[in-house]
């Protein structure tokens, strides 16, 4: 194998183990804090960075861009998608909720056509609905064992497919470090002024808002969980360097396929950490949604000189 693609391979695979550490970190501090606070702190870490990264790298002409509604729209969407991941991330396995966020390839194999009117053959349709019945595996609708929850997980995979789409129209003249800048932005004039609403409501308001993951107030962090904000925000910046670098020094059909071990990297995590052992059911159908998210990745970068259809990183 070529030394670029291994190159690129290990890029991938290391940057998607710091998100997966990220989740973990984030995870341990959701039952105290709330998840506008999290993400605020960690966009807090990380906007500073990013914004030395792309003035280093593009001077300040990296910050013009002629589209910005459609990177408003994007960035509301990454905010919801991860504000819904990460409450689910408090309430069910890590393994379940990254497998439920990995079905958003399917997504957007199922919208390209309709939205951005890309050929979609029945080859990746058929690939997509083997991967929603994985969803629908993994989910149990109806059993005993069904925690509605979960369902945050495939808010989050389908909010953040909509985002990648939208980011897929841009084309490549918006670099992705201007992207990760802006959503980062985004999170901290979206959390921090939810958060300041939130403390007037608790202030004015004749009744008492519910002791929620997502309602919660703020909690002045100190010691370790300060800390571990702050790590949650480097983590997310190497992240943010290494998935495209990944996708800089190898094809994208060389290195798309390896996006699941962002699941493989949450199994080993919530397995050693939290004790969290997959039943046959999850095991199963995020089988089924990583086998057809592999198909499609490669049928795409296969067809992408000829339909301009390509695979592409996917990034927190």
């Amino acid at each position: 194998m070529h030394l670029n693609n291994i190159a690129g391979i290990a890029c991938l695979c290391v940057g998607l183990m710091f998100f997966a550490v990220q989740d973990a970190v984030l995870k341990t501090l959701v039952d105290d804090y709330s998840v506008l606070q999290l993400l605020f702190m960690r966009s807090l870490a990380s906007a500073p960075l990013l914004a030395a990264f792309l003035l280093w790298r593009h001077g300040i002409g990296g910050f013009a861009t002629s589209r910005p509604l459609l990177h408003l729209v994007r960035c509301l969407l990454t905010v919801t998608a991860f504000t819904c991941f990460y409450l689910a991330v408090g309430a069910v396995a890590l393994v379940d909720v990254v497998a439920l966020f990995n079905a958003a390839p399917l997504f957007i194999t199922a919208f390209a056509g309709p939205v951005l009117g890309e050929r979609v053959g029945w080859r990746r349709w058929c690939a997509v609905a083997v991967g929603f019945v994985g969803v629908l595996v993994m989910l149990q609708p109806g059993s005993a064992g069904f925690n509605p929850v979960v369902l945050l997980g495939l808010v989050a995979a389908l909010s953040y497919s909509v985002s990648a789409l939208i980011a897929r129209t841009m084309g490549p003249a918006e670099s992705s470090v201007l992207m990760a800048f802006f959503s980062n932005l985004t999170f901290l004039l979206v959390c921090g002024s939810s958060l300041l609403v939130l403390r007037a409501l608790r202030t004015g308001a004749s009744f008492a808002l519910p002791d929620i993951a997502l309602l919660r107030p703020y909690l002045a962090p100190v010691g370790m969980d300060l800390a571990l904000m702050l790590c949650a925000g480097l983590i997310t910046i190497t992240g943010f360097v290494l998935v495209p670098r990944a996708y800089q020094l190898a094809p994208a059909s060389v290195v798309s396929p390896f996006e699941y071990t962002y699941l493989l990297w949450a199994l080993i995590i919530g397995m050693l950490f939290f004790d969290e052992i997959p039943n046959a059911a999850s095991l199963t159908g995020a089988a089924l949604i990583v086998t057809a998210g592999v198909y499609i990745a490669r049928r795409e970068a296969r067809l992408a000189p000829s339909d301009g259809v390509s695979a592409g990183p996917q990034a927190k």
